[in-house]
């Protein structure tokens, strides 16, 4: 029982430095199916983490469980209606955190908060990796105009790559909240950890994840309520300095501006259709012309570039924007793709996460409301990427997310289930304090 449990807690603390290590046969996925592993031996030795089984524990969450489903739940009813071929892998790494939970339950709070370290070594890991990428690039404003930004980095996309590097910088920062006055150097590192990963958003230019920054300030100043209005004010000013005076002083930043604004100028008169912005503005009118022809149950994920192909043929968009393997958009890749069933899959994958999280977000407990917006952050963290971005495309954005989800989950079920032994009762984590 110890070695499982410890075998969990430290995958569980390595996981995020572990997803991105460029380790031959051994890439994210690898790291989750041996969580299931592990939590089905748990389940076979009828362990019970706090005294719980995992029935009673799937009981006790269902809705959650249910949304990380809803996505296998869609392919199914698309291949169901359609009668084409589909691949589940997928969707069934999302439908397997119900194990993956279980079995990080077997660790405490104590051992499951030490995800913080592995997110602050696995910022510096791809920041490093996007200097050694981009560094010399993006110090030209001219090889933006260009475009020459490197497709992956260790061997995963630009974007999603970028955008969850930010997302644990902000998780890191978030942390601070888990330290005392007194941990001074620990509070210097995560400050230095998040500093780390606006840099690396600066390097990559991905614009998707600017977009995450408004939102980190809005939970952070609800998780840190307690904090002095003057300090609050304080970081609001210096936080907006930092990104005015990194606009002001920075040609990069300011020419991949101005290229989106000459992309919208060149769309709206019909000057030029096919150019960064303008593409994804041609994929969201397809995705809706999709979805109009097959509202119910979609394409099909296979079937999009034959459909995405038709719609070329029929002048609604450039051949260059049906070559795209998808469409910018999760919300709406979704939609096109597996249809009515897609979108409320999608959706629940965001929000039931985040109704969880936030409902924790006033806890009187410090801890509690810090790993609360830490979870919350995660899962509107997505929703926001995938405004600009198909996030849950890509293999990599499946594990992350149904990992992390699950670790910060187990701990704050952990957290609430010390507290109320403490206080010599018992409270399910649905009911919010």
């Amino acid at each position: 029982m110890r070695y499982l449990q410890w075998s969990m807690v430290i995958i569980s603390t390595l996981f995020p430095l572990l997803c991105f290590l460029p380790v031959e046969g051994m890439g994210p996925s690898f790291y989750l199916y041996l969580l299931v592993l592990l939590s089905l031996i748990c389940i076979a030795c009828r362990f019970r983490p706090a005294g719980k089984g995992f029935l009673q524990r799937i009981v006790e969450h269902w809705p959650l469980h249910l949304a990380m489903a809803g996505m296998l739940g869609a392919v199914l009813a698309n291949q169901l209606v359609s009668g084409h071929a589909a691949r589940y892998e997928l969707p069934l790494q999302l439908a397997c955190f119900p194990l993956v939970l279980w079995g990080l339950l077997f660790g405490t709070f104590q051992q499951l908060k030490q995800v913080q370290w592995g997110m602050a070594a696995s910022v510096l890991l791809c920041t490093v990796a996007l200097y050694a990428e981009t560094a010399a690039l993006a110090l030209r404003p001219e090889a933006v105009a260009l475009g020459l930004r490197p497709d992956f980095v260790l061997g995963m996309p630009l974007v999603p790559f970028t955008n969850m590097t930010v997302m644990m910088g902000g998780l890191v920062l978030f942390s601070i909240g888990w330290n005392s006055r007194r941990d001074k150097l620990e509070i210097a590192l995560k400050l230095l950890t998040g500093a780390v990963a606006v840099y690396a958003s600066y390097l990559s230019l991905t614009r998707s994840s600017w977009a995450a920054y408004p939102l980190f300030i809005i939970i952070a100043l609800l998780v840190f309520r307690t904090m002095q209005l003057r300090v609050k004010l304080a970081i609001l000013a210096m936080t907006a300095g930092l990104f005015l005076g990194t606009y002001l002083i920075s040609d990069t930043v300011k020419t991949r501006i101005r290229l989106a604004q000459t992309d919208i100028e060149l769309f709206v008169n019909a000057k030029e259709k096919n150019t960064s912005l303008g593409q994804r503005f041609q994929l969201w009118q397809a995705s809706w012309e999709v979805f109009k022809e097959h509202p119910v149950v979609g394409t099909g994920r296979e079937h999009y570039r034959a459909a995405a192909q038709e719609l070329a043929k029929r002048q609604i968009i450039t051949p260059l924007a049906a070559s795209q393997p998808h469409m910018h958009s999760d919300l709406l890749f979704h939609m096109a793709t597996l249809g009515l069933f897609g979108l409320a899959a999608i959706l629940s994958l965001y929000l039931v996460p985040a109704y969880y999280f936030f409902k924790e977000i006033h806890h009187s407990d410090r801890e509690t409301r810090t790993i609360a917006g830490m979870g919350g952050t995660l899962a509107l963290g997505f929703f926001v990427f995938g405004l600009g971005d198909t996030m849950f495309y890509w293999r990599v954005s499946y594990v992350f997310y149904t990992v992390l989800l699950a670790i910060l989950f187990a701990g704050m079920v952990r957290r609430k289930e010390s507290l109320a032994a403490a206080n010599g009762g018992s409270v399910s984590i649905a009911q919010a304090a």
